[in-house]
Formats: C-alpha cells, structure tokens, sequence
C-alpha cells in the first residue's frame, strides 16, 4: 500500500487459492482509493489490470512514492514465472486508469523484495523469502526519462 497525496494505492500481490488446493497465483490488479470520498462510495475507487503493460506484470508488495510522483510498485514473486515481475511505475499526475500513465523497466538481477524504503534519491529494497534466503538488500535509483 503506498499513500500518494490524496490517493491509496493498493498494490498487487497474489490470490491464496491454497483453500482449493491450487497452486499460488500472482495478482495483477491495482487499485486506487481516492481518500477525499467515503469508503463506500463507488466513484472513489480505479482499478487497473498490470498486464495490459507486460504479460510478467504480477506479484507486487508494497511500493514507494518519489520526489517526481510517482508511484513504484516493489517486484516480489510471480508465481507462474518464479521470478520478481518488472517494476511497474505510475505516474499519479495522470488518470489511474490510462495505460499511458503507467511504465515498465526490467527487475533483471533484483531479488524478490518484501518492502522498500525511499530516501529521496534511492530506494532501498528489503528482501523476501522463506528464512531471510531471498539475497541481499538492494539499492535502485530510477533515471526518469521525459
């Protein structure tokens, strides 16, 4: 969950189907709380489905919001991959739901990441796995291009 000025960002991270004896699914559905309005309230909500960007785009947890506003989703695990997703990036000057306001860069080399924390100039990405065996604590710093 990340806070983006008047908005609640609620990433994406996976299904527990274990219920039905399934295996593990990712998710991939985004949505946005617009904190302004009731709860209850329809209209506060957006919703938008990360694979319209990258076919990889699921299994998020956690996020940051930077100097620039914008909103990073951290890559955790896809399931069907057994892999971190691409990093997912929403730029929060732009409609929720419009393909164009979001981006996607490659998580090559990151390990799967429970939480991160943003510094201003870097995020610092916790890792995540069973026993603390997800690797190290990483650092990543995003050149935005316009």
């Amino acid at each position: 969950t990340v806070l983006a000025g008047d908005y609640l960002v609620l990433v994406p991270w996976r299904k527990d189907v274990s219920i039905w004896k399934l295996r593990e699914q990712s998710a991939s559905l985004a949505a946005l709380y617009d904190t302004k309005k009731p709860l209850a309230d329809q209209s506060a909500w957006s919703f938008f489905d990360l694979l319209q960007l990258h076919p990889d785009a699921r299994g998020y947890q956690f996020g940051w919001f930077d100097n620039e506003g914008l909103v990073h989703f951290v890559p955790t695990h896809n399931f069907a991959t057994k892999k971190p997703p691409p990093f997912a990036v929403w730029d929060s000057k732009r409609p929720f739901t419009d393909a164009h306001a979001w981006a996607i860069y490659p998580s090559d080399g990151i390990t799967a990441s429970a939480s991160a924390a943003y510094d201003g100039q870097y995020a610092w990405l916790a890792p995540y796995g069973r026993n603390g065996d997800s690797g190290l604590i990483t650092r990543v710093k995003f050149r935005i291009i316009k």
